[in-house]
């Protein structure tokens, strides 16, 4: 666990682009805020189960915590409300970081980045390449199971998967997405883990 100084090129550059006078002190980042990010951006994930993942712009505004997409809005009142309950829970957390380790709290082009940091990771799905596949099309069944197990957990924790495919890229948002893929891919594979309840 660390923390390290943002160069000054990259705060003047973020300090002008929000009219951030004489930035003089020392900015950081550091594994403590990435964490908690990290975690979040899993919560906000789940929310999105099987609907139409936010691109990049819709994913800053979400994030940014000052107002909803039509992407968020269109999900329903409850869910809405679920996620802008997490960003602001988020941004909570990530003051108390800068406030426990640097006594203050964070400073506006920590904050920028911090954000663009939040939006990047959550567009950018984990990517499951052929060369994957062809392994584990080659692997014991067991341990075919164990990965498939793993990847389908991450997804219920939130984190959206771009599979490899013939016709491109799959993108799987929801467990039932990726049970669905594994029947189709690998349908002499039974996951113990599609007895739990499918995320929606």
């Amino acid at each position: 666990m660390g923390w390290w100084q943002i160069d000054t090129a990259t705060v003047q550059s973020v300090a002008q682009q929000l009219g951030v006078e004489n930035p003089e002190h020392p900015h950081y980042l550091g594994d403590d805020p990435w964490n908690v990010i990290d975690h979040f951006i899993c919560q906000v994930g789940q929310c999105f189960a099987d609907q139409r993942w936010p691109d990049e712009t819709e994913a800053q505004q979400i994030f940014a915590g000052t107002s909803l997409p039509p992407c968020v809005t269109a999900l329903g009142v409850d869910v809405a409300e679920r996620i802008t309950a997490h960003v602001r829970e988020m941004w909570q957390e990530l003051e108390c970081c800068y406030e426990e380790v640097w006594d203050r709290p964070l400073r506006p082009v920590e904050r920028y980045c911090l954000l663009d940091y939040a939006a990047g990771h959550f567009v950018t799905p984990s990517d499951i390449p052929p060369e994957y596949l062809t392994d584990l099309d080659h692997s014991p069944p067991e341990e075919v199971r164990a990965y498939l197990e793993r990847l389908r957990q991450d997804v219920a924790n939130g984190m959206p998967l771009r599979i490899a495919a013939e016709n491109g890229p799959l993108d799987v948002t929801s467990t039932r997405g990726f049970d669905q893929w594994v029947t189709r891919r690998y349908p002499q594979i039974v996951l113990r883990s599609e007895s739990t309840n499918h995320s929606d």
